[in-house]
């Protein structure tokens, strides 16, 4: 069940020039998408399991109700969204 979420590369092949505006916003969906899986599985975890990395059920479902494009900045920038 869990994967390993693959960086995302902004630059061209060269690396050198940020990417397209297109590959941006691609970038930006695939991002909103692995924080909304990521949200649901955090909504679905059990009572025990949340108290295990300290986070309450109430935390979870505040976590989980945000919305699809109300990603947290840090993980933004290291975009450079």
């Amino acid at each position: 069940m869990s994967q390993i979420a693959q960086p995302l590369n902004l630059y061209n092949a060269a690396g050198s020039r940020p990417a397209s505006i297109i590959a941006r916003a691609a970038a930006l969906v695939v991002l909103a998408s692995r924080i909304r899986r990521e949200r649901n599985q955090l909504a679905g975890m059990t009572d025990d399991a949340l108290a295990d990395i300290g986070i309450s059920r109430s935390d979870a479902n505040r976590e989980a109700a945000r919305e699809l494009f109300d990603i947290p900045a840090p993980r933004k920038h290291r975009l450079g969204l």
